[in-house]
């Protein structure tokens, strides 16, 4: 029987979603190989190692996120503040939509080595450092309240709006049947602003 083709992209967002579920340590080439319907050795010659196909499938997770972020602080882009206020609102709708890659920040992050090292200076500190420099200017300008806020943002849109809307199962059982989970994701955005926002 000849071997299941499958794109990189789909069998990177298993591979993903399998790293989240189950962490680095409990997550075997084998047991992703199963869940997807390929042969393991499909994922070995096209990725190697373990390793490397978990590298694989943060940098794809990464680079989908980057595809949706990009914060703009040039004039010919609008609004710095509606820019940044756009921009959480794109990374809470991306969690909602692929909680898989947060969860694997959350866990690395709270055991800090080589991948979580990797994550932070190939993709989150290059985010935050954009949205530093805007938070900075904005700040300068009287238009966001004073203090270390640049790391406030960080946590509170990502731990904290990022998890809201991640964590779907949890959202849904606070909503009514009358309740969008994603209208308190967005409101809660929209609080978390009015609290940067300078009075």
């Amino acid at each position: 029987m000849r071997p299941r083709l499958i794109a990189d992209d789909v069998l990177l967002d298993a591979v993903l979603c399998a790293f989240a579920n189950l962490g680095y340590e409990g997550t075997s080439i084998r047991a992703v190989a199963r869940e997807i319907g390929i042969s393991h050795n499909t994922i070995n010659n096209r990725f190697g190692s373990k390793d490397k196909l978990w590298y694989s499938a943060v940098d794809h997770g990464f680079a989908q996120l980057a595809d949706v972020l990009a914060i703009e602080a040039s004039a010919e882009s609008g609004d710095p503040l509606t820019q940044l206020h756009m921009a959480a609102q794109r990374f809470v709708d991306y969690s909602a939509a692929n909680p898989a890659l947060l969860r694997i920040v959350i866990h690395e992050a709270s055991l800090p080595g080589p991948r979580f090292e990797h994550m932070y200076h190939s993709f989150i500190k290059p985010t935050q450092d954009a949205a530093a420099r805007v938070i900075t200017d904005l700040q300068a300008r009287g238009r966001l309240r004073s203090g270390p806020l640049s790391p406030a943002f960080f946590f509170l849109v990502t731990m904290g709006l990022g998890s809201l809307a991640g964590l779907t199962d949890l959202l849904a059982r606070f909503s009514d049947d009358r309740t969008d989970p994603s209208a308190i994701a967005r409101l809660a955005v929209d609080i978390v602003f009015d609290g940067f926002t300078a009075t």
